[in-house]
């Protein structure tokens, strides 16, 4: 065990030397995201493997594909809820159209932060965690684009992800 920490330990040093924080906090929140979807395989009835990341290749510009739960909203966890709860208010509480480039980074940064927050927590499985990863797919490069733009393209398209979670998610 000893052994297994110092090699990860100088691994994430060498990270550190030779990557500025942002690059360092992508890299990571990446790690827990695939960490937090590992439990995204899952078994069909006839016994083969799906894996849902191994013909995804989000853009910006992807529409959600995701279905209601039959004729009701998928229901999150309370973790969930809470941490998609401040990311809605965080643009119900600014004028988009009156920030600047400086701001929008900075709104992208925060929403990074809460996503992080959000993927470090997930405890789902199931449908409901797959109709999440869904819309994650959409949302983390349209995220990553707000971050590195600041551009009101970018900002109002996060706007309209998290409009649509909201129509089906609860």
């Amino acid at each position: 065990m000893y052994i297994l920490t110092n090699i990860i330990n100088s691994r994430f040093f060498f990270l550190q030397r030779i990557l500025k924080a942002p690059l360092q906090y992508l890299v990571l929140s990446a790690c827990f995201f695939l960490g937090a979807c590992s439990h995204f395989e899952h078994h069909h009835d006839d016994g083969a493997m799906i894996n849902n990341h191994s013909d995804s290749n989000p853009t910006i510009d992807k529409t959600l594909t995701i279905n209601l739960n039959g004729d009701n909203k998928w229901l999150m966890d309370a973790h969930t809820r809470s941490v998609t709860s401040d990311m809605v208010n965080r643009f119900s509480s600014l004028d988009i159209e009156q920030q600047d480039q400086e701001a929008l980074i900075q709104l992208g940064e925060q929403l990074s932060l809460d996503l992080d927050n959000l993927i470090q927590g997930c405890t789902m499985k199931g449908d409901e965690h797959n109709a999440l990863h869904e819309f994650l797919i959409s949302f983390m490069p349209a995220l990553e684009k707000l971050k590195s733009s600041g551009s009101m393209d970018s900002a109002k398209h996060v706007e309209n992800l998290l409009t649509e979670y909201q129509e089906y998610f609860e």
